[in-house]
């Protein structure tokens, strides 16, 4: 299968899944990205959630993954699972280790996950690695829809928060900084960010390894 239409496949699946367990790996993996890229706009005195800060995250994010789709036409795109992984579980054991409390669902989910990640890379399932890795690349773009798009949408209303659980576990709304800017509606705001930071990423999904 070509790259893009795995590529394709995998987005779609994250987007279906993404308020839910079955993702919660990527989910987490994208979300305390976006949130150390926060942390660090921060300390160099940017107002966190503010225009500049929700831009820079946002290309920030976008070159990380320009540069792991990169990087996965490579040798080193084996190791873009394992890697996300252990962040994941590094950053929530700091997390656990300073609040003094435990997510059970969360620690069984990161367990489960670096079982399969390992599984995979000791039976040497090569096309298995490489749909993994790229779920874990392309879970940033489906958190910039998440955050400029699907979140916004799902705070018109109470009746339509239901309807997208892809914003369920998700609490950024980078469309926010933009509410009311030259008297556009900040889910129109949305979806222009959206476009915009999608276009490169579309532009390297291609002519990368075929699973």
């Amino acid at each position: 299968m070509r790259s893009e239409e795995r590529s394709g496949i995998i987005t779609i699946v994250l987007i279906l899944l993404w308020g839910t367990l079955a993702t919660e790996p990527f989910r987490y993996f994208a979300g305390i990205t976006g949130k150390g890229i926060d942390l660090v706009l921060s300390k160099a005195g940017v107002v966190s959630g503010g225009k500049i800060c929700v831009l820079v995250t946002s290309v920030v994010i976008v070159a990380l993954t320009v540069g792991l789709l990169f990087l996965s036409k490579k040798e080193f795109g084996k190791y873009i699972a394992p890697i996300a992984v252990s962040i994941d579980l590094l950053v929530f054991l700091i997390g656990c280790l300073r609040s003094g409390n435990v997510n059970i669902k969360m620690s069984v989910v990161l367990i489960v996950s670096v079982v399969i990640v390992l599984l995979i890379y000791i039976l040497k399932l090569e096309t298995v690695w490489i749909w993994l890795s790229d779920a874990f690349i392309l879970s940033f773009p489906v958190f910039l829809i998440s955050s400029w798009l699907f979140v916004p949408i799902s705070k018109i209303s109470a009746k339509v928060g239901k309807f997208f659980f892809i914003a369920f576990k998700s609490t950024e709304d980078y469309a926010a900084a933009f509410k009311g800017l030259f008297s556009i509606p900040k889910i129109i705001w949305g979806i222009f960010f959206v476009i915009l930071f999608m276009l490169p990423v579309l532009y390297f999904i291609p002519e990368r390894r075929k699973a």
